[in-house]
């Protein structure tokens, strides 16, 4: 770090990955951050590793949000996935209902993340009670087993681990891939199979396995609804 003690950012890549630097315009260059991009056979992703001072209300830190989310506008504007990391000193952000106050940091940084789709995996505090050190995608579905554990070395921060679906986790062998002929399929026993569907009757109750409860989520809603579609088919088709 050039100016301070403590903070900046380093980004290890494994050379078993095709990887390469991004540029980043010389005018950002007061910024603490470093991007990479990630080839594999799933597709191309970019990472983005930021550290932003922690000063929240005065001037400056106004101006360096202002200055960070104009880089991130840039980096983020890409076909790629991208996958946003580090401690950004953002202690007011509620994630859970991307709210923030109206501060010209705080305000600035999540309008910047839903402009970009970008969905916040870190529901747990990292330093002190608040949640620092944010895990941002515009892939809702890359990112797994994340953990927050104990800080690395002298860090004052808690660690985060996650896991990335950055290759195609599933094979397909074509020579023996099975297929329902639905032109051969017993319509009958479908159409009274689909009339004894569950949703059919009473569909909100306290509690069952086959009705929505009112607990439920979308996806055991929609498991509800998708489960006796898929028996049926199964046995008559």
């Amino acid at each position: 770090r050039l100016y301070k003690r403590a903070g900046g950012v380093i980004s290890m890549v494994s050379n078993k990955f095709s990887s390469h630097a991004i540029p980043i315009p010389a005018k950002y260059d007061l910024l603490e951050l470093v991007a990479f991009c990630v080839v594999t056979p799933l597709g191309s992703f970019r990472f983005i590793t930021v550290y932003r001072p922690p000063e929240f209300y005065n001037q400056s830190g106004r101006d360096y949000m202002a200055m960070l989310s104009e880089c991130l506008e840039f980096l983020c504007d890409t076909k790629d996935t991208v996958l946003l990391v580090g401690d950004f000193n953002l202690p007011y952000i509620n994630w859970a209902e991307f709210d923030s106050p109206n501060d010209s940091i705080h305000s600035i940084f999540l309008d910047c993340c839903v402009h970009h789709g970008l969905n916040q995996f870190v529901n747990e505090p990292t330093r002190d009670g608040n949640c620092l050190d944010l895990v941002l995608s515009n892939d809702q579905l890359i990112v797994s087993d994340l953990h927050v554990s104990d800080p690395f070395s002298t860090s004052d921060h808690s660690s985060i681990t996650f896991s990335l679906l950055l290759t195609p986790h599933e094979t397909v062998d074509s020579t023996c891939a099975c297929y329902h002929d639905f032109e051969r399929a017993d319509f009958d026993a479908l159409n009274a199979a689909m009339a004894q569907h569950p949703f059919n009757n009473n569909i909100v109750v306290a509690e069952s396995v086959d009705n929505i409860c009112l607990a439920d989520s979308a996806d055991q809603v929609w498991n509800k609804f998708v489960s006796p579609l898929n028996n049926a088919i199964v046995d008559y088709v």
